[in-house]
């Protein structure tokens, strides 16, 4: 009965807070603030795609493997495909090969000024979700400079969460293609990797956002609020990209209109998971605001109080006796 009663308790405590996140979304106007990091993120995407287009061209020009794999490749199209395909293929190769070494630097720059921008939105939205009062007039690049100088941590600590994200992301797919492979060569296994799959996945998700929401907010964060935040975004991301995989998956969304098509789907993916991120932040906060502050010692311990700090706390009335 007592393990019920507590278990009722944190029910409770679960949907009050998640209620109250609610209405704070709405008042912050998170859909706004979680376009505004989507945004900057589908911008980052060309230049992570130039970067990756230059390593390309790198591998193909300077070692042996890649020359290999490209005069092989060009022979396979050749031989199976026509010869005019694979002299475009060769063209292509070529036009990248050669723009490797101006793509690399140029990439990583726009890489690091975008991800600069995603940082700043990120935390202009955790100011205003936190009550951080932002300073008049200041320009975004020396917002971005000062932050980068106080929050050079929590900054490192977002790239890296968002690597971490990325290689899970990586992982499920081959446990999945492992799992697709394995049922149709009927070998046993098959819910032993879904179940692996879906729990790694989980609890991996729900350690990368709770770090991220024990880093990144300026005021003082518990690691148990910030972890059951993180299980609730973690959750709730995995119900979302089973949803959208099945939409834009299953409909062929990106097939059907094209390059406009696969650009708008990949930025609803990341409307999706930016939403939920600072919908787990409005979680994070109601969860903290539940309890009281903790208590300070006002005024100076040397007997002087004469401060504003000393006056402004009251003191006890004292009753007067009545005389017998």
């Amino acid at each position: 009965k007592t393990i019920c009663m507590g278990m009722l308790g944190y029910a409770r405590q679960v949907v009050h807070a998640f209620y109250a996140a609610g209405q704070r979304w709405v008042e912050d106007d998170g859909s706004t603030l979680a376009a505004a990091v989507a945004y900057y993120l589908a911008l980052s995407l060309f230049p992570l795609l130039l970067l990756l287009s230059a390593g390309f061209g790198l591998f193909i020009k300077y070692t042996h493997l890649g020359q290999d794999a490209q005069q092989q490749l060009l022979a396979i199209v050749a031989e199976h495909c026509s010869p005019a395909l694979e002299q475009q293929i060769r063209r292509v190769l070529m036009h990248v090969r050669d723009q490797s070494i101006a793509g690399g630097p140029l990439g990583l720059a726009v890489a690091l000024a975008t991800a600069m921008g995603v940082f700043y939105q990120f935390e202009r939205a955790f100011d205003r979700i936190w009550r951080v009062s932002q300073p008049a007039e200041v320009s975004w690049v020396q917002t971005v400079l000062a932050v980068l100088n106080q929050r050079l941590v929590a900054f490192l600590l977002m790239l890296g969460v968002g690597a971490t994200l990325i290689a899970i992301t990586l992982v499920g797919v081959a446990l999945a293609a492992l799992r697709n492979w394995m049922s149709h060569m009927h070998l046993p296994g098959t819910l032993v990797i879904a179940l692996l799959d879906t729990t790694a996945t989980l609890g991996l998700n729900a350690l990368a956002f709770g770090v991220l929401y024990r880093c990144m907010p300026r005021q003082r964060v518990r690691w148990s609020d910030a972890m059951r935040s993180g299980l609730l975004v973690a959750v709730m991301w995995e119900v979302g990209r089973q949803v959208l995989s099945s939409v834009l998956v299953g409909t062929r969304y990106a097939t059907t209109y094209g390059a406009i098509g696969s650009f708008i789907a990949i930025l609803l993916w990341f409307y999706w998971g930016v939403a939920l991120l600072l919908f787990g932040a409005e979680y994070l906060y109601a969860l903290s605001q539940r309890r009281p502050p903790p208590l300070r010692i006002v005024g100076d311990l040397t007997g002087d109080h004469s401060g504003p700090a000393a006056t402004s706390v009251p003191r006890p009335r004292v009753r007067p006796r009545r005389a017998a």
